[in-house]
């Protein structure tokens, strides 16, 4: 019988520790998930730590950047480079100011080393320590090289999207040729300068220039001008106008809680025009889904044949529509929890009124408020006129074209002059 007990001994063993790990597993599952709250919040720190590209930078604190963002990455409890690039997209949503080629050279950058250092060991409690620790150059430091040197192509030393990680052993040597790889990426770079170099010009130009042609207002009108005595009537017919939109931000700390929309508008006729653009950004109410201005921008533009024009407008910070909101769209006060008598025996179950069979009382659970976001994005649209008439509509969507085309009535106004203004928005259906 020795044996037998043995072995139901050791049996008796097994299953109690069978049944304590699964008890482990099951509390561990039970543990509160990250949602977008979190995401979102590390999207924004991730954001705030991406460098715009800088001629005057060098490879030491393009280093330091790269550096700050593989820890970053390290910490988001992130393990596979599809999770980290979606991060990344989501932190460049909160960056205007820097362009889609920046944006995509950044990136590969970013997640190849952060891979990198993830591959060899050289992540231990999610710190880089340039130092590896598994594979065959163990014991060796990571070192960051530019992917094409400066003396290859200067000005991109201190781009962090010129940045790799290499075991020491393997870091280039000064005498060492770009092989095919490096110089297909030294295109890319070179794109990225352009785009950053046209940028910076942009915003250099004065208010007293004409966007990208570089002329003073006089400058232009007086082309404008030779090119409308030049086409003779024509300058009197109606223009055939492109109109594109794009929202460009939404709300974050980063940019004062704002959205923002890029307009675009190319004269597609071979003769100048002089148009009047009307572009707005819209929200709706929660209750009651009416529409709102959130921001409203007119201009009017002389424009030659076959330019295109480029501007973008920018909302309030969103928390100033608040009150006129809640007066364009008052929502009831939730009702508080009621004792609830029911016909029955036992105890009330669900919300407000108690529910049951046969005689007694139940006490209704009180429900939770329905968390109600005061400020909504809708869309934004985008209207033409040549002479006082509406000659081009652009909407965001389905609704936000019938708005611009007049099929729905005007957006209500609610903040003007810092002050809240309710009016109508119902329109025909």
């Amino acid at each position: 019988m020795a044996p037998y007990r043995i072995v139901t001994t050791i049996l008796f063993i097994f299953v109690l520790f069978s049944v304590s790990v699964s008890n482990g597993i099951s509390g561990s599952s039970g543990k509160k998930k990250k949602g977008a709250p979190e995401i979102n919040e590390s999207a924004t720190r991730f954001s705030k730590a991406i460098p715009r590209f800088k001629k005057s930078g060098n490879k030491q604190t393009a280093a330091k950047q790269m550096t700050q963002l593989i820890h970053l990455l390290a910490n988001s409890n992130r393990n596979h480079v599809s999770s980290n690039a979606s991060l990344i997209r989501k932190a460049f949503d909160f960056r205007d100011d820097i362009g889609d080629q920046q944006q995509i050279v950044t990136t590969g950058a970013i997640l190849k080393a952060w891979e990198t250092a993830y591959d060899l060991g050289a992540l231990p409690n999610k710190r880089f320590t340039g130092r590896i620790t598994q594979g065959r150059y163990s014991g060796e430091r990571l070192v960051f090289e530019n992917i094409v040197p400066q003396e290859v192509l200067p000005g991109c030393a201190g781009y962090i999207g010129n940045l790799r990680l290499v075991p020491a052993s393997l870091a280039r040597k000064q005498s060492d040729p770009l092989d095919s790889r490096d110089e297909a990426y030294a295109i890319g770079l070179k794109r990225v300068m352009y785009e950053a170099e046209t940028r910076a010009a942009m915003l250099d130009i004065g208010k007293s220039k004409i966007g990208h042609l570089g002329l003073t207002k006089a400058e232009y009108d007086e082309r404008w001008q030779a090119e409308v005595e030049a086409t003779g009537n024509a300058y009197e017919e109606v223009p055939n106008l492109q109109l594109v939109g794009q929202r460009q931000s939404s709300p974050a700390k980063i940019n004062g809680n704002t959205y923002s929309l890029r307009v675009e508008v190319t004269n597609m006729s071979r003769h100048p025009t002089e148009v009047e653009i009307t572009s707005t950004i819209v929200g709706y109410t929660d209750e009651n889904n009416r529409l709102y201005e959130m921001k409203r921008d007119v201009r009017t533009f002389k424009m030659r044949r076959s330019e295109v024009r480029e501007y973008e407008i920018r909302t309030p910070n969103v928390a100033a529509f608040k009150e006129g909101v809640a007066k364009l769209d008052p929502k009831p006060q939730p009702k508080a929890a009621a004792k609830g008598r029911s016909k029955g025996k036992g105890k009330g179950k669900g919300k407000g009124k108690g529910k049951g069979k046969g005689k007694g009382k139940g006490k209704g659970k009180k429900g939770p408020a329905k968390v109600v976001n005061p400020v909504n994005y809708r869309g934004y649209t985008v209207v033409a006129k040549f002479k006082g008439e509406v000659i081009a509509t652009l909407g965001s969507d389905g609704r936000m074209a019938r708005v611009a085309a007049g099929e729905y009535a005007r957006p209500a106004v609610i903040l003007k002059g810092g002050k809240g203004r309710s009016g109508s928005s119902s329109g025909k259906k």
